[in-house]
């Protein structure tokens, strides 16, 4: 039709938000901030008013940076859970056209404005979920009933993408428990569409509090709940000198890193050690917002430097944290990286500067070193020693395996998984259309290789990357860091670094259980954001020793307290 022409379809993606909220007798409405891998993008506001037994929903969202503004309007009947869907309205108020009207009877209907036409579904059991209005899946609770029922099979269906046609996507919906959230008593619930949607919504009226998706960075939290933002975490115990956590903001092409350096409170020309985080959206500290939680590895590393003498950089990467900026390839990274060194190494007490680099991290770290002639020494945690693809390909491999051990997995799953990578690799490589759905993969291994779909047109050169090549072209000492526990990386991968150079240039040390956060397992997997796990001191000994002895600074009054 002639009319499509005129609509502007948006790529949906998921949002996250934080919530301000006032409350009358009538009605509660919320304000809500939306983040993305903790970087704010926008807005939305919510009201929900109850007349008799029908509830209203109205949302506002707003996207300065990308124009974009959506209303949309739910209208609910039933005076308690579960509650039954009679209506709903979706606009795009700037940034594209497209206005949707929804109703539900003995089944479901929807019309496009634009298009002028009607569509029935099948059946009733459906909600309209749009990616942008994030903060519409708490009605998902709203269907469902009683806290102690089973799991809810329902679907959805996305508003911006039903132009293109109607997709219905099943979603199960899950009491998981009473918890506190800040000052209230909220319910958590999951939504499984294939990735897991984590909401707690408040006890009395099933309005949304907090919401999180880890496999794609996303969170969303009231900022009334009640409760006192945590302190920040100090690694102090290990004696030696004092330090202070200063904050820094650089500006580089198309993003602000915003980091901090932690510098120790001795004077004269020390050691500089910039750490580089590990894959995904890790924060400066080593957080990372698909496992919500203080795992802050990288943090404890930079305490314990500060403590042996080392001023030390971390910064949180473009994308993530307090570093907003646009990604378009993976030179960006790199390119990052070079200008937090040209940071430290231009402070006037810095006598030479080291890159220490975890996991990806390590990697980046490589690439930046083959380029500089002025670097002490390059130091690689848990870092992978294949090209990224075959890694990625072994440890999604491995995943099936286990799942199919277990009876979670079909055998087939495996060669399935591995034909849609290496389908989702030539696409990469020639720019090419790639569906993950053609495959039919469970949602577990669909939710491992959705970060690599998503990402797929900047991922050509992480794909491609040897990290053993691109090592054996750097001049400078280098060390090399791996545990034996570590599921992502695998002691293989320390020893192909290793050969890469020759022997009286790197030092290579294997952990027995230590883990990819460095952390000691003692014979089982452990969580990564536990606060009681701490990186291994026996580890962070070596590194400490290591760096100060090829930096030639002499330290004279520092003591261990062990």
């Amino acid at each position: 039709m002639a009319s499509k022409r005129v609509l502007i379809f948006l790529v949906a993606a998921v949002v996250l938000l934080g919530a301000v909220f006032q409350v009358s007798a009538e009605s509660i409405s919320r304000e809500y901030v939306i983040r993305q891998a903790g970087v704010e993008i926008g807005t939305t506001a919510v009201e929900i008013s109850q007349a008799g037994d029908q509830t209203k929903l109205s949302t506002a969202v707003v996207y300065p940076q990308m124009g974009l503004e959506i209303d949309s309007e739910y209208f609910f009947s039933g005076s308690d859970f579960p509650k039954q869907p009679v209506s709903y309205s979706f606009s795009i108020k700037s940034g594209g056209i497209l206005d949707l009207e929804m109703e539900w009877a003995d089944t479901a209907k929807y019309t496009i404005k634009q298009l002028g036409q009607t569509v029935e579904l099948p059946d009733a059991n459906v909600l309209a979920l749009d990616n942008y209005v994030v903060s519409d899946y708490m009605t998902a609770t709203w269907i469902y009933g009683q806290t102690d029922a089973a799991p809810l099979a329902s679907s959805l269906i996305v508003p911006v993408t039903l132009a293109q046609g109607s997709q219905i996507v099943p979603m199960a919906i899950s009491y998981v428990g009473q918890e506190t959230v800040g000052a209230y008593t909220a319910d958590h619930f999951q939504v499984n569409l294939g990735v897991v949607v984590d909401l707690w919504v408040d006890q009395s009226d099933r309005s949304l509090l907090k919401l999180q998706i880890p496999m794609q960075a996303f969170e969303i939290e009231a900022v009334d709940l009640g409760a006192a933002p945590e302190p920040p975490r100090i690694f102090d115990d290990f004696g030696g000198y004092g330090f202070r956590d200063l904050d820094f903001h650089i500006n580089v092409d198309r993003a602000k890193l915003s980091g901090t350096m932690t510098v120790p409170e001795v004077s004269g020309e020390r050691p500089g050690v910039v750490l580089v985080a590990g894959s995904g959206p890790t924060d400066r500290d080593g957080n990372s917002f698909v496992m919500p939680g203080p795992a802050d590895y990288l943090k404890e590393i930079a305490h314990y430097l500060a403590s042996r003498g080392v001023i030390v950089v971390r910064y949180d990467k473009r994308g993530v944290g307090e570093s907003p900026g646009e990604i378009q390839s993976f030179n960006d990274y790199i390119n990052d990286v070079d200008a937090v060194v040209d940071l430290l190494g231009n402070l006037s007490n810095v006598a030479d500067v080291f890159i220490v680099g975890h996991s990806e991290g390590a990697w980046l770290a490589s690439e930046v070193a083959r380029k500089r002639d002025d670097l002490a020494g390059v130091v690689l945690l848990a870092g992978a020693g294949y090209p990224y693809f075959d890694t990625v390909k072994r440890q999604i491999a491995a995943q099936c395996d286990a799942g199919a051990a277990v009876g979670l997995f079909d055998f087939e799953v495996k060669e399935r998984t591995m034909k849609a990578l290496d389908d989702l690799y030539q696409a990469v490589l020639n720019d090419t259309d790639y569906s993950l759905a053609a495959y039919e993969l469970p949602a577990e291994i669909e939710q491992l290789m959705l970060p690599f779909v998503g990402q797929r047109f900047i991922l050509k050169e992480w794909f491609t990357a040897d990290p053993a090549q691109v090592l054996s072209e750097i001049k400078v000492p280098v060390l090399i860091m791996q545990g034996t526990a570590d599921l992502q990386v695998q002691t293989a991968d320390a020893y192909a670094l290793a050969d890469a150079l020759p022997e009286e240039q790197r030092d290579l040390y294997i952990f027995d259980g230590l883990d990819h956060v460095l952390k000691m397992t003692y014979g089982e997997p452990l969580s990564y954001t536990d606060p009681e796990r701490r990186v291994d001191r026996k580890l962070l000994n070596i590194l400490g020793d290591w760096i100060l002895t090829k930096s030639g600074v002499e330290i004279t009054d520092y003591r261990l307290p062990y």
